[in-house]
């Protein structure tokens, strides 16, 4: 199962980040992201996300060849 955005406390831009990153990779591509991040949350039980949970998130799981891209792009949409 694909993650549920309605299951987790949001805060300052972490859902646009988040989005953001799923909307970034091809779409056969973002349904095993969804999965991956969510599993990832779960595996720290997290349920509120903040923009550094983000940023953590896509240090552990970003393809290789998006990291530069996702680590620009999160940065300029970054609150604080």
């Amino acid at each position: 199962m694909a993650l549920k955005t309605e299951n987790y406390t949001w805060e300052c831009n972490s859902l646009k980040m988040y989005e953001y990153m799923i909307s970034s990779v091809p779409p056969i591509v973002q349904i095993t992201l969804k999965i991956k991040i969510e599993k990832w949350l779960d595996s720290r039980d997290i349920k509120i996300i903040t923009e550094e949970i983000i940023f953590q998130a896509e240090d552990e799981l970003a393809p290789a060849a998006l990291k530069t891209k996702f680590a620009e792009t999160l940065e300029s949409m970054k609150t604080s």
